[in-house]
């Protein structure tokens, strides 16, 4: 119990120095959850460790260490078949990619993206994901392209009849 909590007490603190952008202290927090999740060997709380360390490097534009911990923590979701933790790393992976210029990997990461958030069924994911899809085509020029996927979200909203999407 007390070594769970005091891993849970320096994730908590790491998003206070995060939200108050001390990146260095944020990152010392995040380190020792994870020390401390691979000590108890918490999978769950390793994989939301690494992505807590990913969160902040892009701050620090720094972001090949981001894609790094992004990568082990999308591996550990593979592993513990925690498929929405899958889409929110492939998310942060396809931002994270797009911020660097990195078109190839950018829309293959928004892409799984959008797969795993329609296997989970998760309507808002999907939208979310078909958004990022939209205007990743549309900064490229596929205008076209762009417009297939805001096509896909009108049938979303359509099919669920949530209209406060549409503008």
């Amino acid at each position: 119990g007390n070594r769970k909590n005091e891993g849970k007490a320096f994730g908590n603190m790491g998003i206070c120095y995060e939200l108050m952008k001390e990146y260095d202290e944020a990152l010392e927090c995040y380190r020792q959850r994870l020390d401390i999740a691979k000590e108890l060997k918490d999978a769950e709380a390793e994989r939301r460790a690494y992505c807590s360390i990913g969160n902040c490097y892009p701050s620090q534009e720094d972001r090949s260490k981001a894609v790094d911990y992004y990568l082990a923590d999308h591996d550990r979701c593979k592993n513990l078949k925690n498929k929405r933790g899958m889409a929110v790393t492939a998310r942060n992976l396809g931002v994270t990619y797009e911020a660097m210029g990195n078109s190839e990997q950018c829309l293959a990461w928004h892409k799984k993206n959008l797969d795993v958030c329609r296997d989970l069924g998760d309507t808002d994911a999907q939208l979310l994901a078909l958004t990022a899809l939209a205007g990743f085509h549309a900064d490229q020029g596929n205008t076209e392209e762009a417009v297939g996927y805001y096509r896909q979200q009108l049938d979303i909203l359509e099919e669920t009849g949530d209209r406060s999407e549409e503008r």
